[in-house]
Order: structure tokens, then sequence, then C-alpha cells
């Protein structure tokens, strides 16, 4: 059976609708390489980039932390120096299975992107003592084979540090009465490198730290546009 010339040119008419259709709604809700990242603030306030000044919003001040391994991290905010992005991770001196698997898939970004220098991971570590030598989680990093030149421990003492989550990076710390293992707060944030915060992540889980994979990638574009407007 032979399809007649109208039939033919309505199919090919359906065809130039459809598909474009098509097409834009599986980049709309497929991963999110298009579109700028927001900026987030108090209280879960968040604007998307294009719709406010660099120097409108809540920044991370690295300069008010105190503790060990700071002065790497201090160097680049309060100069002003602006090339670093940052993911940041709350853990406790010692880790359990969730720490683990937070650290784990911290660490599968961290190789994806081990030829971006200007991206570097920090460690948030409570502490029973600021001073603490080698703990528990930095094992675990060199046991996964993580590079230690993209990595920054802070370690400070525990009620610092979720003050730290609390007031800088609006998290909730939880507490660790039951497992002193548990990480102080399952969130991956992603800082650009105006210190502000991109992104919230599950670090627990798998699918979400694939999602913070590709806004890196968006993010790290949209820093290339501004550095090459500036």
């Amino acid at each position: 059976m032979t399809l007649s010339r109208r039939s033919k040119r309505t199919i090919l008419a359906l065809f130039v609708l459809v598909v474009p259709s098509i097409c834009y709604m599986l980049l709309r809700t497929g991963t999110n390489y298009y579109h700028s990242l927001p900026v987030y603030g108090p209280d879960g306030a968040s604007l998307f980039s294009e719709d406010f000044s660099d120097s409108a919003w809540h920044q991370i001040d690295f300069s008010r932390l105190s503790g060990d391994g700071l002065p790497e991290i201090g160097v680049h905010a309060p100069t002003g120096n602006r090339n670093k992005i940052y993911v940041a991770g709350f853990f406790r001196e010692n880790v359990n299975a969730s720490a683990e698997t937070l650290a784990v898939n911290m660490i599968r970004v961290a190789k994806t992107y081990k030829d971006m220098e200007r991206l570097e991971f920090i460690t948030f570590i409570a502490t029973d003592s600021a001073s603490s030598s080698v703990t528990s989680l930095e094992k675990l990093l060199e046991h996964y084979g993580a590079n230690p030149e993209k990595w920054k421990p802070v370690r400070l003492p525990v009620a610092e540090a979720a003050e730290v989550a609390r007031r800088m990076f609006f998290l909730h710390p939880g507490t660790a009465a039951d497992d002193p293992g548990q990480p102080l707060n399952d969130t991956v944030v992603l800082i650009d490198s105006h210190q502000r915060i991109r992104g919230y992540y599950d670090g627990s889980s798998y699918f979400a730290t694939d999602t913070l994979e590709d806004e890196i990638a968006v993010l790290w574009k949209e820093e290339m546009n501004r550095n090459d407007q500036e």
C-alpha cells in the first residue's frame, strides 16, 4: 500500500512539529546543562545568577574560620583571588558507613574532574580537638585514592564546626548521640569563585552526586564566560 502525496505531506508536517517538541521536553527534564545555577542565601532563598549583581548575595567568608589546614583556603577569600570553586562536605573525626558513602561519592566527583585545577574539595571535620593529627576520614580518602592536592581538610571543634554549618552554609548539623561516626550533615555544597553557594546535593545519593558532577560543568562554563567578560 502506497501513501498518497497528501498523506506524505501530512506525515512530514507532523514530523517537523513533533520532533522539536520532544527534543525540547527532553532538554527541560534532563540534566541541567543549559541554565545558570541558582545562588542560595538564608532560609533557602535563591536567585538565578543572571538576576543579581555579583556583590549582592551571601558569601562564604573563609577568613572567619580558624583551625588546622585553613591557611591554604584563606589565601583565596581574603585576598580576593577568585580562581577557585569548591565542593564542601561535613564529617566527624571518625566515620561510619554513611560517612564512607558520602566520602566515596565526593571522591568519585573529584576523579571525574581530576584535571580541573581550579576545583578543590573541602572536608570540614568536627573533632574533639582542633589539633588532631590524621583522622580516620583522611585515611579513608587515601584508601580510595583521593588526590591529596585537591582536598582541603578543615579540622574544627565539634561546636565550632556545627556553627559553621548553620551560619555559613545554612545546614542543620545532626547529633552524634547514637552514632559518633555519623556525618555532621549528608549535604554536599557547591561554592563558586565568588564564595557563593550554588547548589546543595544529597551526598548519600549516587544520583544526586551525578547531578553535582553535571552542575560543576554548568558552573565552570559560567566562570569561563565571566572571565571572558572581565
